[in-house]
């Protein structure tokens, strides 16, 4: 019995680990074609059900947006997943909440390097909305570097054979209700 179970344990964390290993694989894929400005191709990596609240085109213009903002310049860079909850299978998809970081760096045209007010004003924003130890102002580059910390879910379905990530922000839980099951709902909000 114990070599039974012994076997089951191992199987069990192969498995995880190769769910695991996928899901960090078709994250980075899916951030890269972002960083790249490949929005619409990015989009196959999107839970589907999210289309169903807000299309597609609508979704890949929002996010097309922030990248020509006039006066804005942003530059991502590092990202990595740094916590990942236990996967749990509901209706043959396999779903894993997880944490992660993203790095970016950004340029506003209107902060200018004489502007010390304007300076203060947005690195006090940024550190409101991002933590104080998650911003800071690099004066000889004009650049915020703001490190974001979030957390996105992934869910697996055996029919498409990839990982789909849907990022949480607050105030979004109104729209995952509108296509996401109840059990799914419960992972994210407990």
């Amino acid at each position: 019995m114990r070599k039974l179970f012994a076997l089951f344990l191992l199987v069990t964390i192969a498995v995880n680990g190769q769910e695991i290993d996928d899901l960090k694989t078709n994250w980075n894929d899916y951030n890269q074609l972002i960083k790249t400005g490949e929005i619409e191709d990015a989009m196959t990596y999107v839970n589907q059900g999210i289309f169903e609240v807000l299309p597609k085109e609508q979704m890949v213009d929002i996010m097309k947006s922030i990248f020509e903002t006039p006066g804005m310049e942003i530059q991502f860079k590092e990202q990595e997943i740094t916590n990942f909850n236990d996967p749990k299978v509901i209706n043959n998809k396999t779903y894993l909440l997880f944490d992660y970081y993203q790095v970016m760096d950004m340029k506003l045209e209107s902060v200018t390097m004489e502007d010390t007010d304007m300076q203060s004003m947005m690195l006090s924003q940024f550190q409101k909305q991002f933590g104080d130890d998650k911003v800071s102002y690099n004066k000889d580059t004009n650049f915020f570097k703001i490190k974001a910390v979030k957390k996105a879910l992934g869910m697996y379905d055996p029919e498409i054979g990839d990982w789909r990530f849907l990022t949480l922000e607050d105030g979004q839980r109104f729209l995952l209700e509108k296509f996401l099951e109840e059990d799914v709902l419960k992972l994210i909000y407990p």
